[in-house]
């Protein structure tokens, strides 16, 4: 956008945040669903073709 904004300090004036997402999932959870995420990943290298 050149010549929208005169400089950064013009860009900061004018941010705002618009939406927050914060965590709501307990460290049991998050990592039992990380493992599983991990083991998905791990099986899907198994089909990795060979690069001619």
């Amino acid at each position: 956008a050149i010549g929208f904004w005169k400089d950064k300090s013009d860009i900061q004036k004018n941010w705002k945040l618009e939406k927050s997402f914060d965590p709501d999932m307990t460290d049991d959870e998050r990592t039992k669903l990380y493992k599983g995420w991990k083991k998905a990943v791990e099986a899907t290298q198994v089909f990795k073709l060979d690069e001619a």
